[in-house]
């Protein structure tokens, strides 16, 4: 990945774009929560060159919630400077899974860029609009779906990103993501072996009917 076809959909000028190429780099960071923050503290990530970032809302109970999840390339709408939540009982986190390199340039450099250049002004505009209409996607969903829609979704998103229908995850890990309990999670997960959609293991699900899970969303 590289500054060239990572900003071509904007009309960035030439001497923009050398300005990010010379100073780019791809930082790696290890599967953690912190290690992100970490970089986002010198750095501003552009995108995820390698790996996947979940971007979460930790809210005072300890209960959380995914806002997103980036994969290999995608443009990092979500990152920490982003949401400035004045209310301390919230925390916006983001955590590598699994290890995972990000493309990022210098935070000095963005800021010089956002002051200096229309164009790259507008494209973190658009970054940012499509970040808070997603947030707001997200919202109506919990506040609309059924939580059995909402959980088909996920575990065929997990099939997606893990490349098969035996998934290694935990019913645990799944109440994370969809800011629920475990315990519901898990009556949700019985229901919909019952309906054979899919076999519970212990630490993974197996997803027997993906066309009957498609047909609950």
């Amino acid at each position: 990945m590289n500054a060239e076809n990572l900003l071509s959909f904007e009309d960035i000028p030439t001497l923009e774009r050398e300005q990010i190429q010379r100073n780019a780099a791809v930082i790696p960071v290890q599967a953690g929560s912190l290690n992100v923050s970490k970089v986002a503290k010198k750095y501003h990530i552009l995108a995820v060159a390698q790996g996947c970032v979940r971007v979460y809302l930790l809210a005072e109970d300890g209960k959380e919630i995914t806002l997103c999840r980036m994969t290999q390339g995608s443009f990092c709408e979500y990152i920490p400077e982003t949401f400035s939540v004045e209310a301390p009982q919230y925390e916006v986190l983001c955590q590598a899974e699994p290890n995972t390199a990000l493309f990022c340039i210098p935070a000095h450099l963005h800021r010089c860029l956002m002051n200096a250049s229309v164009p790259y002004l507008k494209c973190q505009m658009h970054l940012q609009r499509r970040c808070f209409s997603r947030v707001i996607a997200l919202l109506n969903e919990m506040l609309s779906r059924r939580l059995e829609s909402r959980v088909a979704s996920f575990l065929l998103e997990e099939s997606r990103l893990q490349g098969t229908a035996h998934l290694k995850i935990t019913h645990e890990m799944i109440a994370r993501h969809l800011g629920s309990a475990r315990e519901v999670i898990t009556r949700v997960l019985k229901d919909l072996q019952k309906s054979g959609a899919l076999a519970l293991h212990r630490g993974s699900i197996q997803l027997t009917d993906i066309k009957k899970l498609q047909e609950i969303l």
